[in-house]
């Protein structure tokens, strides 16, 4: 079996479609919503075909890799983890950003030097302030454009009070849009 045909069905049953001409459907030990190499019940039934015999086979998506095409489950579940954490430090970074432009202030020192912060003149500013210094502590060096690796590391040690800081941060943003 060499070739992967596209064609999923999700569901408990087996999809119903045309076989190409002149295929059939091969025999093997298991039948119905299993897969027919291994037996274990599917999900997403994908169908390979071997174009020399003129077979086609109903498989989970586990074997798919084997034929030449798709992604495992365990690589999609990776695939799905990494995107979260990504979305986690992505947001992190902009309501960091977020926080910055509502905030900050631009004052002069004298003699023609200026400073941009943001200065704890009141108890908002001085939680907005706090909050921002915990939030470029928090997603040290990882950026939207680190390694899938180093933002699951990042996502690992520091994912918890990324959220937290995130909510916060939420908070404080929309008291001063409103």
């Amino acid at each position: 079996m060499t070739n992967v045909d596209a064609g999923t069905d999700k569901g408990s049953e087996m999809a119903v479609f045309n076989f190409p001409a002149g295929y059939h459907a091969v025999k093997t030990l298991y039948t119905g919503d299993c897969c027919h190499l291994c037996g274990t019940l599917i999900k997403n039934v994908f169908w390979i075909k071997n174009d020399k015999k003129r077979w086609v086979m109903a498989v989970g998506s586990e074997w798919v890799t084997h034929f030449g095409a798709g992604d495992s489950g365990q690589v999609l579940a990776k695939k799905t983890v990494w995107e979260q954490n990504r979305h986690l430090l992505i947001e992190l970074i902009e309501l960091r950003w977020m926080l910055w432009r509502r905030y900050s202030e631009r004052i002069c020192l004298g003699y023609g030097r200026y400073d941009t912060s943001i200065w704890p003149r009141s108890p908002v500013k001085r939680q907005a302030a706090d909050l921002y210094k915990a939030m470029v502590a928090c997603s040290g060096k990882a950026t939207d454009e680190s390694p899938n690796g180093a933002v699951t590391r990042w996502a690992k040690k520091k994912g918890d009070e990324a959220q937290k800081l995130i909510d916060q941060a939420k908070v404080l943003v929309a008291e001063a849009v409103a």
